[in-house]
């Protein structure tokens, strides 16, 4: 039976693009000329002979995952059999990005959008059963499933998006330590993207905690203590800043570790959607290098970002983005740096990157912010 997504070309030879392309020569004893080329750059990755094997199928397969215009010609005895060029307009495509946290699903979503709209492709999109209800709303036209077993032959192509080990272009065109979250998936999907601009959240009630005065969300914790602020007390000088001014503190970790004093407890691992709730409530957001803070971006709230291990352009861009540059920072984009050595120091500096930024740093910039601005004027009415 034939896959409906896949061509099949003349002497019993299949295309598809599912994870790299894919060329299948049938068994027998043919010997055939395969070139396989960018159909915009002309980058050929392969030109040569393919001998089929009389017992078997062989089939070639490209080591690119991402995003190609491939262009495939076979011959046969300098006569050629097939041209064909690929065209994913109308055609179902896959994008998988079962492999990413909850921060890169924010920051892949716009050139996710972006790939459907320029390439007017019917969209699936792979992505944790938790991090659906973000999305399915505001994309209506999309479909979204956690189902890691879909068939190949559901699809004209699969891509693949993910943070890929150090050094592999194969996964991904650029190099993921030297370019925006945002940036980096649409290097994959071979789009263009304003990293400024993020997606769409799905519509959620409006919260309540705004009857009872104007609060700010903060999130302390991240999946590495690399990523959380490291200064003894900042967490607690700023509440106590917080809460002078009038303002309700609410942590919305993922955990209930770490709650800061004088904050209220609006933790745990409830829905994501309730924290979007809570979040476009707020009059601010104050967290680190991790997913609440894309999710408080996404919202279109102000986002006070501490961090030290990622440099500026990793993230979304905020003019409250904290980072001191004189002490060492930025080993997430080193090119020595490792994953696993993301449980520790990687400098053995005790976090000195995020221990240096003081409370009162912190305060200086939430003074900058307008809604802070507001809140005060307003109370000294």
């Amino acid at each position: 039976m034939r896959a409906p997504n896949f061509f099949y070309a003349p002497c019993g030879i299949v295309i598809y693009f599912c994870n790299g392309a894919h060329v299948i020569f049938p068994a027998g004893n043919n010997v055939f000329h395969l070139t396989v080329s960018s159909a915009t750059t002309g980058d050929t990755v392969f030109d040569g002979n393919v001998q089929c094997q009389p017992s078997r199928p062989v089939e070639f397969k490209t080591r690119q995952t991402y995003f190609v215009p491939w262009k495939i010609r076979i011959t046969r005895d300098g006569k050629t059999i097939c041209l064909y060029e690929y065209n994913p307009s109308g055609r179902k495509i896959c994008i998988n990005m079962l492999l990413g946290a909850l921060g890169d699903m924010v920051a892949w979503m716009p050139a996710v959008t972006a790939f459907k709209y320029f390439r007017n492709a019917k969209l699936t999109v792979l992505m944790k059963k938790e991090y659906i209800p973000l999305f399915d709303r505001a994309y209506p036209d999309i479909v979204f499933t956690d189902n890691a077993d879909l068939p190949l032959s559901d699809f004209y192509a699969i891509y693949p998006v993910g943070v890929w080990g150090y050094g592999n272009l194969d996964n991904n065109p650029v190099d993921f330590q030297k370019t925006n979250l945002v940036r980096h998936a649409a290097s994959i999907l071979g789009v263009e993207v304003d990293p400024a601009l993020p997606p769409e959240l799905s519509p959620v009630p409006a919260t309540t905690e705004t009857k009872n005065g104007r609060y700010v969300c903060i999130a302390t914790r991240a999946s590495r203590k690399m990523k959380e602020w490291n200064c003894p007390d900042g967490w607690k000088k700023v509440v106590s800043f917080l809460k002078k001014n009038g303002y309700r503190v609410l942590c919305i970790d993922g955990d209930d570790k770490n709650l800061p004093a004088g904050a209220e407890k609006c933790m745990g691992m409830r829905p994501l959607t309730e924290r979007v709730q809570l979040l476009r409530g707020c009059d601010f957001f104050i967290g680190l290098a991790s997913g609440l803070s894309w999710i408080a971006w996404a919202a279109k709230k102000p986002v006070v970002l501490i961090s030290g291990c990622t440099e500026k352009f990793v993230e979304f861009p905020t003019p409250y983005r904290i980072i001191d540059e004189k002490v060492c920072h930025g080993c997430y984009n080193a090119e020595d740096m490792r994953f696993e050595e993301f449980d520790r120091c990687p400098r053995n500096r005790n976090y000195e990157c995020t221990r240096a930024i003081s409370g009162k740093q912190v305060i200086s910039v939430i003074e900058t912010i307008p809604e802070f601005r507001e809140a005060v004027a307003a109370a000294e009415k």
